[in-house]
């Protein structure tokens, strides 16, 4: 996952700041990263199924001109709702895939933790102690 990750940065290297389509670029080189890594795709019941619809939502948003607090929260809704979708699924690859019918009816690991960790990150604002962003 790391190594999505880093694919992520590589397009904004050396940039002070980061502007809201150059953080779309970004998620959707980290889903593009995760799913030829891994060799998984939406519906494998993975991280992906959280990553990859929180990217087309953040990107779309971003693409129609939507503020980034409304982006970001289409971001966030978008990954709740393929965390979701992914529960009934049964695992296919990965590390949960060896426990076959026992995930199905479970929350996958990895979409539980990037909705967690998009959560804390969209409700944390530095200059503003207390306050969020969304």
């Amino acid at each position: 996952m790391a190594t999505a990750f880093m694919r992520a940065g590589k397009g904004v290297i050396g940039q002070a700041t980061l502007s809201p389509a150059d953080l779309a670029a970004m998620m959707n080189a980290a889903d593009q990263g995760l799913q030829e890594r891994g060799k998984v795709k939406p519906g494998d019941k993975t991280v992906v199924d959280a990553v990859h619809p929180a990217a087309v939502a953040f990107d779309e948003a971003v693409r129609a001109g939507e503020p980034l607090p409304v982006a970001a929260r289409a971001m966030l809704d978008a990954a709740r709702a393929g965390r979701d979708a992914a529960i009934p699924l049964r695992a296919q690859v990965g590390r949960s895939n060896w426990v076959g019918e026992r995930t199905e009816g479970q929350a996958d690991p990895g979409t539980v933790l990037f909705v967690a960790a998009l959560e804390a990150v969209l409700e944390a604002d530095p200059s503003e102690p207390g306050s969020t962003l969304l």
